[in-house]
């Protein structure tokens, strides 16, 4: 069998952990593998098994998106290397050194000078997903939640808010772990003692904890994906692969920009054009799949339509009265109160953004708990349900006793 020469490993790091990164080096070199770049992954080449000494450095001056150094990593490059320090390779304000003599000096940095530049290289490594992606997610379910009865019912509405909640509780634990850090690095720091690092033991455990959300989400997609087929909706089940595929193109767009020399504002022009691509093609996709999921107009003959889920239960029929005139009626059931309240709220404000103000009446002869009528529409909340109709029109008893009834079934 022919014995393997390269190695390639994933190992994500953030910049308080480049004395993790170091350990693990040595400890590789120790089993016969030496470090020859980082692009994503680390990658080794074969040697003997001996001690190599790592310095595993955060730069001041450099950026975190250039691919290309500095003039200024250049000529800390020099300095390192007049020292008795080789130089493998950079990885934003990364850069690593090797020594195979164990009388090597070591490279000294300033400890509150390193610890600014890690904190500030943090923030912005991290801006995008800490304080960007958070907003912008945001603003995207409100606004897809003014349809709540179209959202509620999207088996990949309600997957994308699963995903958006892990999000926001792994990002708000790795925030609130940075926080932490920063606290307690500071207080070491006023009371004259070195930055604290993390070990090795530590960084694997934090790797572990940062894939949890991936493997949740994946998980629940390729549960939903053999569902979707089982119940023969090959349009959900397509677009869940999908969502599958695009974080690949990103790997693979952002590995393309790592194997590249490029300058940190074309490095920063690249990824934002990435980002504005994947922002049309979501929503050319989101447009296209509702187009094919939207109903078709229901004729006025037709009497019923339902529309359910483990939530909801949504049905719609078409109510011939006295006057014969037509009224549609609509009712929306859901044993969770949150999902009736958030029903009601998002149909009546979304009403009343077009300027149809909502009002409270007091109308006891529907035996609801409450009665909102607009310019347009009467809502009639019951314990489990949501009754809407067309309130323009007058109704017979008999009708109210109708609407009372679908309210109790």
């Amino acid at each position: 069998m022919k014995e393997k020469n390269e190695l390639k490993q994933y190992m994500p790091f953030q910049l308080n952990e480049c004395e993790a990164v170091k350990e693990h080096l040595e400890d590789m070199a120790l089993k016969g593998w030496k470090l020859k770049k980082i692009q994503t992954f680390f990658y080794y080449e074969k040697i003997e098994p001996q001690r190599l000494n790592y310095a595993v450095e955060v730069l001041p001056k450099a950026s975190v998106y250039a691919t290309a150094p500095s003039d200024y990593a250049k000529e800390y490059i020099e300095y390192c290397r007049e020292a008795g320090w080789d130089f493998i390779c950079y990885y934003g304000q990364v850069n690593v050194f090797v020594s195979e003599s164990t009388n090597t000096i070591p490279i000294e940095t300033d400890e509150k000078a390193k610890y600014k530049t890690i904190v500030k290289g943090i923030l912005k490594l991290n801006a995008i997903n800490w304080f960007i992606l958070p907003v912008l997610f945001s603003v995207s379910f409100i606004f897809g939640m003014m349809n709540y009865s179209l959202f509620i019912t999207s088996e990949l509405s309600l997957l994308s808010l699963l995903f958006y909640i892990i999000y926001l509780i792994f990002i708000a634990a790795q925030f609130t772990s940075f926080i932490i850090w920063t606290v307690i690095q500071r207080h070491r720091l006023k009371n004259g003692l070195s930055i604290k690092h993390i070990s090795k033991k530590d960084q694997k455990l934090r790797t572990k904890i940062r894939m949890i959300p991936l493997v949740l989400t994946l998980s629940i997609i390729i549960y939903m994906i053999f569902q979707s087929f089982l119940q023969n909706d090959t349009t959900t089940a397509f677009s869940l692969i999908l969502i599958i595929l695009l974080p690949l193109v990103i790997y693979m767009f952002l590995h393309f920009l790592q194997n590249g020399a490029y300058s940190k504002n074309k490095n920063i022009f690249m990824r934002l054009c990435l980002g504005l691509c994947l922002c049309l093609i979501v929503g050319i996709f989101g447009d296209l799949l509702a187009t094919l999921r939207q109903p078709k107009p229901m004729p006025e003959y037709l009497q019923t339509r339902t529309e359910k889920n483990i939530l909801v239960d949504i049905s719609e029929s078409h109510q011939a009265l006295d006057n014969g005139r037509t009224v549609r009626i609509t009712v929306f059931k859901s044993k969770y109160d949150i999902i009736i309240n958030q029903y009601l709220f998002f149909e009546t404000h979304d009403l009343f953004f077009l300027g149809d103000c909502p009002i409270q009446k007091d109308q006891p002869e529907w035996g609801a708990i409450s009665v909102i009528e607009t310019k347009y529409m009467l809502y009639l909340e019951y314990t489990d349900s949501v009754i809407s109709f067309y309130s323009d029109v007058e109704y017979s008893q008999a009708f109210i006793n109708e609407i009372k009834s679908l309210s109790t079934k």
